[in-house]
């Protein structure tokens, strides 16, 4: 790839057969060498790449700083080469103009202020600054970007300012160009097909991750909503009574918060099935298969007081199949993300085997996806209980579900 390198300073040539891709990265430099922060150097490339599209002629890209009455800025001028000019994505850029001239030419110039980028410093963001200054191509860029915002999400469970809420913002938008930028391009060339694919597997990725991270915050605080529960239901003073209901209440704007960032496209259906009638008077045998201890407890002590019911825990997968071969009980109670297997694995297996296959199942889990409902329907799932739930609402599950058919299938809610 031959990019001509004029004597000017921030300066190059782009030829018809030149692939832009490979021009970022010195149209980065050239940003650098203006002044501009490593991300904004990364942005202002990626602008002029978009703007350039499909050239029939060459095209000429001067990078330079400007200081005027509105401040330092670098601005990006690009003339001719355009037969379908195209304006910058909007956030790459802070503007986007363009003048004809009358020999019909077109000039593109594009100004980015000479600011510090509010992730500059923010060690959070050290790989995506790193990518920006560094990367030879926009691939590792993208997934820079993508690893920062699954980090910014981590770290941040409780409380989200103003501050960080922009920065998301800013960061979404600089994803859309970059998405946009792979779209344009992989018209020209095919190569750029694979990135583009790449950049959708990395926002998979990162839903599941998101997904995880619903799974990780939402057990602990179900224990939390849970026991507050279970504690009102015992006789308390008045003080006792005011502070466990600080605590409900303080839980309900935690979850707020939670649904608030860890954002995902599906939120499995509590039921709402009305209890069928009494069944023979043998207690109703519930498996719970959960890897954290302390919802284990807490459904156990749900179900304490409730002869109707008796509950036995699994704390892993494997221990949970082992259990359901031997007590064959009415239901069982899974989570998807379990420490040794998948819930769905140990679905799998026990609809496999003709001893549990009529066992109705119900997942009881953070967050799930449209894909997996589908699968799991079809291995005896019956029912959705999101995290956290109440004692209430896991008591009217339990009661919702039939008892089971042991000859044919599993009854549904």
């Amino acid at each position: 790839m031959d990019i001509t390198a004029p004597a000017a300073p921030g300066m190059i040539t782009l030829d018809p057969g030149d692939d832009p891709e490979t021009a970022w990265s010195r149209l980065r430099d050239l940003g650098r060498a203006s002044g501009l922060a490593p991300l904004r150097a990364a942005r202002l490339a990626l602008a002029v790449t978009t703007v350039v599209g499909q050239r029939c002629g060459p095209t000429v890209v001067e990078i330079a700083r400007v200081d005027d009455a509105q401040g330092a800025h670098v601005e990006a001028t690009i003339d001719g080469g355009n037969a379908t000019p195209s304006p910058a994505p909007p956030g790459l850029v802070d503007a986007s103009r363009r003048h004809l001239s009358a020999a019909r030419t077109v000039t593109w110039i594009l100004p980015v202020n000479v600011t510090e980028d509010a992730a500059t410093d923010d060690p959070a963001w050290a790989e995506l600054n790193d990518a920006a200054a560094r990367s030879p191509d926009t691939r590792r860029l993208l997934l820079a970007l993508l690893a920062g915002v699954a980090r910014q999400h981590a770290d941040r469970t409780a409380g989200v300012d103003g501050e960080v809420l922009a920065l998301r913002i800013e960061l979404d938008e600089s994803n859309q160009g970059l998405l946009a930028l792979h779209a344009e391009l992989s018209e020209q060339h095919d190569e750029l097909e694979h990135a583009r694919a790449a950049a959708e597997q990395a926002t998979r990725d990162k839903a599941d991750f998101l997904a995880n991270m619903s799974h990780e915050i939402r057990s602990p605080m179900n224990a939390v909503v849970g026991f507050t529960s279970l504690l009102r239901a015992t006789e308390l003073t008045t003080e006792q009574v005011e502070y466990t209901a600080a605590i409900e209440s303080a839980g309900e704007y935690l979850l707020g918060v939670i649904d608030g960032i860890l954002i995902t496209d599906v939120k499995p259906r509590r039921t709402d099935a009305a209890p069928t009638p009494a069944d023979p008077p043998r207690p109703r045998r519930v498996l719970f298969v959960d890897d954290n201890p302390l919802l284990t407890e807490l459904v156990e002590r749900i179900f304490a007081g409730d002869p109707g019911v008796t509950v036995q825990t699994a704390p892993d997968g494997r221990t949970g199949l082992s259990l359901a071969y031997q007590q064959q009980p009415d239901i069982v109670l899974l989570d998807l993300h379990l420490s040794d297997m998948s819930g769905e694995a140990l679905l799998q297996q026990l609809h496999a085997d003709t001893r549990t296959r009529w066992i109705p199942a119900v997942i009881v889990s953070g967050a799930t996806t449209p894909a997996a409902i589908e699968r799991l329907s079809n291995l005896g799932v019956v029912a959705y209980l999101t995290k956290p739930f109440t004692s209430s609402q896991l008591r009217k599950l339990v009661n919702a579900v039939g008892r089971p058919d042991r000859e044919g299938t599993a009854p549904t809610p």
